[in-house]
């Protein structure tokens, strides 16, 4: 038996996923929340990648999509970005 798609809340959006791009935007989601444990704002960042995500799919999906495929996010994460530490990056 294999699992063909999975409904996700992401934010404000709900959207479909293949079973392989769940995956991977869990391990996405699951990376930003390491990387911001301690952050009093986790929970408003993190909301706020969901919804960055969901809009980013949305906007690769062909007309009548109803699925998102791993075609659709990767690059979405890729042009999203991982989050970083505060403190992490490059000096201003």
């Amino acid at each position: 038996m294999e699992r063909i798609s999975v409904t996700a809340r992401l934010n404000r959006s709900t959207l479909q996923f293949e079973d392989a791009a769940f995956q991977r935007l869990q391990a996405y989601l699951a990376e930003a929340r390491g990387t911001l444990a301690g952050n009093p704002d986790q929970d408003e960042i993190v909301a706020d990648l969901e919804q960055a995500v969901a809009d980013q799919c949305t906007r690769r999906m062909h007309a009548g999509q109803t699925i998102v495929t791993l075609t659709e996010l990767e690059p979405a994460l890729e042009e999203i970005g991982s989050v970083q530490a505060p403190g992490s990056g490059p000096a201003s």
